[in-house]
Order: structure tokens, then C-alpha cells, then sequence
């Protein structure tokens, strides 16, 4: 593996926007440390359980303001995959709306509200939205890292022309 940490770190530690570089080690679990629900637990509880263990398109969402959806791969569960109200309130179109609503609320206050408010709101696209002034320095960021690190990195763009 190539040491991305160690490349990042002689280019720059921080950017302007609040954006900095903090490594961090990622450890493995102690040898035969398994997961309560992995396939050699469950038929250790029971055996030939395991054998009906698969993974499963199948997600739930809930917090405590309310929100109790599930979703069928990426779709809540009910609808139909077309239908833009299928869409999760965790997608990239629920989180700009939610994003619009904490902005357009009293909550965002200072300098720089008001031109997250226009930003949020005047945007026509998803993409436009991604191109914006407001997020010019986490572009930055991004640039430079799919530069040092993620060079095989590919953008998903297929899809961000949609509004809200």
C-alpha cells in the first residue's frame, strides 16, 4: 500500500476553509474477534442458521426529530424507483434540502448566512450547487488529494444535473 500519509503530508498540512490533514492508524481486531452477526457466530448459536444468512439491499434510517424511513437499495421502501419522492431523505437531494432548511431557518446566523442562503437556494442543479463559491475550497482539497493519492479516483457525474 502506498503511503498516501506520508505523500500528503510533504505537500501541506492545511488548506484555507478549515480543511487539514490528521492521520490516523487503522488497526485490525484482536484473531478471532468476530462480528455478532457474522456467519461463524450465528451458526455457532445455532447451527445451519448460517447457511440463511445473505447480504440484504435493505437499510433503516431513524433519529430522534422523527425520521423512520426504509430504503430498498437507495429507494424507501413503498415507492417506486422513478418516483423523485423516493427518494431517502439521506441522498444528495434530501441532504441539499435539509441543508436549505437549517440555512433558511434563524439557526444560520453570522457573516457568512446569508450567502450560504443564496448559494443553497439559487442553485439550479446539483451540480451547480458542487461548483459553488461556498464549496470552491473543499474542491481544492479534493483536487489536491485525488492528486497525491487517489489517482485512479473517477468522478461520478453521470448523474448531478438534477434540482431540487
Amino acid at each position: 500500500m502506498r503511503d498516501v500519509a506520508g505523500q500528503q503530508q510533504q505537500q501541506q498540512k492545511s488548506w484555507p476553509g478549515g480543511y487539514g490533514f490528521h492521520p490516523f492508524d487503522v488497526r485490525a481486531t484482536s484473531p478471532g474477534v468476530d462480528f455478532d452477526f457474522s456467519r461463524r457466530r450465528t451458526a455457532a448459536r445455532a447451527p445451519g442458521a448460517a447457511a440463511g444468512i445473505a447480504p440484504s439491499p435493505l437499510a433503516v434510517a431513524w433519529n430522534q426529530a422523527g425520521l423512520e424511513e426504509g430504503v430498498m437499495a437507495g429507494v424507501q421502501q413503498g415507492r417506486k424507483q422513478t418516483d423523485p419522492k423516493g427518494a431517502s431523505v439521506l441522498c444528495r437531494a434530501g441532504m441539499w434540502g435539509r441543508a436549505l432548511s437549517v440555512a433558511s431557518s434563524a439557526v444560520l446566523l453570522g457573516a457568512g448566512a446569508v450567502a450560504v442562503r443564496r448559494i443553497l437556494s439559487e442553485a439550479a442543479t446539483y451540480r451547480d450547487l458542487k461548483q459553488s463559491e461556498l464549496l470552491r475550497a473543499r474542491a481544492h482539497v479534493k483536487g489536491q488529494v485525488k492528486a497525491t493519492g487517489l489517482r485512479d479516483w473517477v468522478n461520478n457525474v453521470a448523474d448531478d444535473q438534477f434540482g431540487l
